[in-house]
Order: structure tokens, then C-alpha cells, then sequence
């Protein structure tokens, strides 16, 4: 069995600030959120992603955050799915392609 590691209050405030910002750099742009509606996808496995948010950091956070933290959750396997229904052909560049200055 593993033993359990504290986390200092730093460690925590940075991995609530990732939970959170996480569907902000998604739906930056107005086009994605208009875009992406918001449907149920896989329940399931969002419901048990937030038993570990709740088992982990539940007694840190209000009943508002947590429903904040699921939608997130939400959105972020809606995003996949539109990802993963995207095709893309071998030919395809990237949108970004970095160049080093001399």
C-alpha cells in the first residue's frame, strides 16, 4: 500500500490553479467556445474523476468550487473528442512552427 505524501499549501494552489485554468486556455479564442457545446461525455468517467478531486482535495474546497472543477472535467473531455474526431492527413503542418534566431 502507498503511503500517502502531504502537500504543502503551495503544491495544492498550484494544482487547483492548473484544474482551473486548464478550460480557460481552451476556450480562449470565442470561435472554440461557440463551437463546443457542452454535452454529457462519458459520465462515467468524469463522475470518478471528480471521486478523486473530492477524496483529495474536497475538505479545501466549496461545493461551488467543485462544481466549477467538474464542469471543467467536462469541457476538457468534450475538447478531446472534437480532437479526436478531427482528421488529419500526413501533409498537415503544424499551426506553429518554431524557428530559432541567429
Amino acid at each position: 500500500m502507498k503511503s500517502h505524501q502531504k502537500s504543502s499549501r503551495r503544491q495544492f494552489a498550484a494544482t487547483i490553479a492548473g484544474l482551473a485554468a486548464t478550460p480557460l486556455l481552451v476556450y480562449r479564442s470565442t470561435v472554440a467556445a461557440e463551437t463546443l457545446k457542452p454535452k454529457a461525455v462519458r459520465p462515467a468517467t468524469v463522475d470518478a474523476m471528480m471521486d478523486i478531486v473530492r477524496a483529495r482535495y474536497g475538505k479545501h474546497l466549496t461545493e461551488e468550487q467543485l462544481k466549477e472543477v467538474q464542469r471543467g472535467i467536462g469541457q476538457n473531455f468534450t475538447v478531446a473528442e472534437r480532437m479526436k474526431n478531427f482528421k488529419l492527413t500526413n501533409g498537415d503542418e503544424p499551426a506553429l512552427i518554431f524557428r530559432a534566431e541567429a
